[in-house]
C-alpha cells in the first residue's frame, strides 16, 4: 500500500470509529439518565457552553457535555475526509479509478458532514422537547446511514470487496440474491427502528421526567423479537445460497460474512431476552445498543460487497 493510501486509510478508519463511538456515548447519556444534564441548547446551561456545579444535575451535566464535545471530534474527522477527497491526495492514491468512482466517494464524504449537521439539529430538538422519545429515536436512527457511508468509504481504501465488480450467476440467481439482500437490509433497519420504540416505551428515557411512548413495553418487545427471528431466518437462507450457488465469485467468503451476521443477530437475541427478563439492566442495554450497530454494519458490509445497489449493464 502506498503512503497516500495509508494516510487515507487512517482518516477513514478514524472516521468510522468515532461515528460508532458517538452512538455508544449517546447510549451512555441515556442509560445514566443524563439526557437533560445540559438542559439548554446549544449552551449547556443558560449562558454557558460548559457545565457548572449544581446539585440538581451533578455528574449528569458532565456526561452530556462530554458527548457534545465528541461531536467536535466527529466534525474534525468529517472535514479531514472531505479534505482528502477534494485534494490532489485522492488522485495520487489508487482508490478512485474513474471520475464516477470519485464522485461516489465525494458523495459518501459529504454524507458524513451533512449527517453530523442533522444530528446536531435533532440533538438540540431532543433537548428542547425534553427528550421526546420519537426525536430521541430519530437521533439514533440518523446514525445508521452515516456509519454505513463511513464503512463504504473504508471499504474503498481497503480494497476488500468480497466479490468482483460483476456477478457471474445467471440473471435469475443474481435477481434472487439482489432482492433478498435488499429485503434483509430494509428488515435490519426496521428491526433497529422498532428497537428504538422498545427503548422509548421502557424505563431508560435519559431523564426521570422524560415522556414515554404509550405502548405496551411487552407487546412492542415481542414484535421486535419476531422481526429479529425473521432476519435470522433470512440470514440462514442467505448462507445456504452462498454455499449452494457456486457461480458466485468468492461465495465461501461471502458465506462466512453472512455467518458473522448470523452470529451478531443471535447474540443480540440472547442479550435481548436476558435484558427483558432481568428488567433491563444498564450494562446489558448498553451492550444491546452497541450490538445493534454491529448488526447493521455486518448487513451493510455484505450489501456493498455484493454491490446490489449498483446498476449493471443488461
Amino acid at each position: 500500500m502506498k503512503s497516500w493510501d495509508r494516510l487515507i486509510k487512517i482518516v477513514f478508519t478514524g472516521n468510522l470509529i468515532v461515528q460508532i463511538g458517538i452512538v455508544v456515548t449517546g447510549g451512555a447519556v441515556r442509560l445514566t439518565g443524563s439526557g437533560l444534564g445540559c438542559p439548554t441548547w446549544p449552551d449547556c446551561t443558560s449562558g454557558k457552553i460548559s457545565p457548572i456545579a449544581h446539585p440538581a444535575t451533578g455528574y449528569h451535566s458532565w456526561i452530556e457535555f462530554a458527548n457534545r464535545l465528541l461531536t467536535f471530534l466527529l466534525v474534525i474527522f468529517a472535514i479531514a475526509v472531505l479534505i482528502v477527497l477534494f485534494s490532489p491526495i485522492i488522485k495520487k492514491s489508487q482508490i478512485a479509478n474513474s471520475k464516477k468512482e470519485l464522485r461516489t466517494l465525494r458523495l459518501l464524504g459529504a454524507t458524513q458532514i451533512i449527517g453530523i449537521m442533522a444530528q446536531i439539529v435533532v440533538g438540540g430538538v431532543s433537548v428542547l422537547t425534553k427528550l421526546n422519545p420519537a426525536v430521541v429515536g430519530l437521533h439514533f436512527l440518523i446514525s445508521l446511514p452515516i456509519v454505513a457511508a463511513a464503512l463504504s468509504l473504508l471499504r474503498k481504501i481497503q480494497r476488500e470487496v468480497l466479490v468482483s465488480n460483476t456477478f457471474q450467476p445467471t440473471k435469475l440467481e443474481q435477481s434472487l440474491i439482489s432482492n433478498l439482500l435488499r429485503v434483509m437490509t430494509g428488515l435490519t433497519f426496521l428491526v433497529i427502528s422498532v428497537g428504538t420504540v422498545v427503548t422509548g416505551s421502557g424505563p431508560h428515557s435519559g431523564d426521570t421526567k422524560a415522556p414515554r411512548y404509550h405502548f405496551s413495553a411487552r407487546n412492542i418487545s415481542w414484535l421486535h423479537a419476531d422481526l429479529v427471528i425473521a432476519l435470522i431466518s433470512l440470514t440462514i437462507g442467505l448462507i445456504l445460497i452462498f454455499r449452494v450457488v457456486k457461480t458466485i465469485p468468492n461465495s465461501q467468503t461471502l458465506a462466512i460474512a453472512a455467518q458473522k451476521l448470523l452470529g451478531a443477530c443471535l447474540l443480540q437475541g440472547v442479550i435481548g431476552y436476558i435484558q427483558f427478563f432481568s428488567h433491563l439492566p444498564i450494562v446489558l442495554v448498553a451492550a444491546h445498543i452497541l450490538g445493534s450497530i454491529l448488526v447493521w454494519l455486518s448487513m451493510w458490509d455484505i450489501a456493498i460487497s455484493t454491490r446490489v445497489f449498483v446498476k449493471r449493464d443488461k
